[in-house]
C-alpha cells in the first residue's frame, strides 16, 4: 500500500511541476515579446517629438554670421543649400527575429531551423510634407540671413 501512495503522490507532484513550467514560459514568453515590441515604439516616439525650432537655428546662424564676418556667411549658404536640396531620409532600427539554421544532412536542404535570435534591421522612413517644408523655411532664411550680412559687411568696409 505504501508503494502505490508513493507512486500517486510522485505522479501528482510532476503533474503539479509540469504546469507549473508551462505556465513559467507562458509568461516568460509574454514578457519577452511586450519587451522586444517597446523600444520601436520609443523610436518612433521620439522621432515624432523632435521637431526643429527654426527661430533657434536662425539665431545660431547670426551668431556665426557676426562671429566670422565673411566665411560664416559662406557657411551659412552651404548650410542653407544642404537644407533646401537634401532629402532628410530618418533611419532607425527595429529588432526582428530571425531564424537560425543549423548544417544538418539528414534533411533534403542540408539545414534545420534551430531557433531564432534578434536582429537588428534598419528601416528608413521619408520625410513628411510639413518636415520638408519646415527645412525649405528654414533654407531660405538661411539664404536672407547670409546676403544680408554679405552686403552690410561690404558696405562696412566701403566695397559698394
Amino acid at each position: 500500500m505504501s508503494f502505490i501512495k508513493d507512486l500517486s503522490k510522485g505522479f501528482i507532484r510532476s503533474a503539479v511541476n509540469q504546469v507549473g513550467r508551462d505556465t513559467g514560459r507562458v509568461i516568460s514568453t509574454g514578457m519577452y515579446q511586450e519587451q522586444s515590441l517597446s523600444p520601436d515604439d520609443e523610436i518612433l516616439n521620439t522621432y515624432e517629438k523632435s521637431k526643429e525650432q527654426i527661430i533657434l537655428k536662425w539665431l545660431f546662424a547670426v551668431i556665426c554670421v557676426l562671429i566670422l564676418p565673411f566665411i560664416g556667411a559662406l557657411i551659412v549658404i552651404w548650410s542653407g543649400y544642404n537644407n533646401f536640396t537634401k532629402e532628410h531620409v530618418v533611419t532607425y532600427y527595429k529588432t526582428e527575429q530571425q531564424a537560425v539554421f543549423i548544417r544538418d544532412r539528414r534533411y533534403s536542404t542540408g539545414k534545420r531551423p534551430g531557433g531564432y535570435r534578434n536582429v537588428k534591421v534598419p528601416v528608413a522612413q521619408f520625410p513628411d510634407l510639413d518636415t520638408t517644408k519646415r527645412k525649405k523655411i528654414k533654407a531660405i532664411g538661411y539664404f536672407t540671413i547670409a546676403i544680408v550680412s554679405i552686403v552690410f559687411y561690404l558696405l562696412i568696409f566701403n566695397v559698394l
